[in-house]
């Protein structure tokens, strides 16, 4: 089964998407960093087996969407979780899509939060992999100090004068390979992912854009503030959405100790399923087990 890639307007940015056939049970599907759609490619055709309608993204800045004008403007200019949480609406409305099923992986699991929060009514059930929501990251930061030495990355990435972008292309992309490595200790790098991705930033704008997320956490200019109180807003109340949260107890990028009371996160049911045998990569590592959890979860 074929995935097509098609391109869609959407909130003032042109986004490239994969989908599987159109059908009435739409599930949306939100890649993280570093990667794109085509991570899901194989759970979307498994979930299509089952008369899903799955839409993935390229979120915005990763090639071939387009990078917000804001950043082509300023390179120092960063990405809010707000915008990108209208990014999604305007997607569904784009596509005549009322509600839906959606589903993140790393930066897609905080979108997806986001999204969850900014209208529960708009969507039906949440699936998020291998990060948990922000205020349980908070909540457990203090007490387990070795995950700020595991998110090195995101303090370095704050750096500006294109300085990440140098280090992330030297040496043949050997940065993300270590992510990679570090991230998922037992997975061997799959030269298509590095690739798909590597395409995706190979425009320097592109690239500036994807580090411009973990900015926007972080370092926003003056004139963004309000938009990143927004978004702190949005990503760190209680959620009201039926969730399934997966992670991988080898995760080298969030440790399993940084799920501890992830349950005070949500205020309706949510499940957490934590699989021994995968790092961060679960869709690479443990594909056949995700699909089962997403599966199941999406039927009761």
């Amino acid at each position: 089964m074929d995935l097509e890639q098609k391109q869609i307007t959407a909130n003032g940015l042109n986004f490239a998407y994969l989908q599987t056939a159109k059908t009435e049970k739409p599930i949306v599907l939100l890649h993280g960093f570093p990667e794109t759609p085509h991570i899901f490619g194989e759970l979307m055709q498994a979930l299509a087996a089952e008369g899903y309608w799955c839409i993935a993204p390229f979120l915005r800045g990763y090639a071939p969407s387009s990078v917000p004008q804001n950043l082509q403007d300023n390179p120092n200019a960063t990405i809010q979780l707000a915008d990108l949480c209208d990014d999604i609406f305007a997607i569904l409305d784009g596509l005549g899509i009322e509600d839906t099923y959606l589903l993140g992986h790393d930066w897609g699991s905080i979108i997806s939060y986001t999204v969850a929060n900014k209208n529960s009514q708009r969507i039906k059930k949440l699936i998020t992999i291998s990060i948990p929501p922000l205020s349980t990251i908070l909540a457990n930061s203090l007490s387990f100090p070795k995950q700020w030495l595991r998110s090195w990355y995101i303090f370095f990435f704050q750096t500006r004068l294109h300085i990440p972008e140098f280090f992330v292309r030297w040496n043949n992309y050997s940065l993300l390979k270590k992510l990679y490595q570090d991230w998922s200790p037992d997975l061997a790098v799959s030269p298509n992912l590095l690739e798909d991705f590597c395409q995706s930033i190979a425009e320097h704008s592109h690239l500036n854009a994807t580090l411009a997320y973990y900015r926007g956490l972080l370092s926003p200019l003056p004139e963004e503030w309000d938009k990143w109180q927004e978004s702190r807003r949005l990503s760190m109340q209680k959620l009201a959405v039926p969730t399934l949260l997966l992670s991988g107890k080898n995760d080298g990028c969030m440790g399993s100790e940084m799920y501890k009371n992830v349950d005070r996160s949500f205020s309706r049911s949510s499940k957490h399923t934590m699989i021994a045998s995968a790092g961060h990569f679960l869709l690479v590592e443990a594909p056949e087990k995700v699909y089962r959890e997403v599966s199941e979860f999406l039927q009761n």
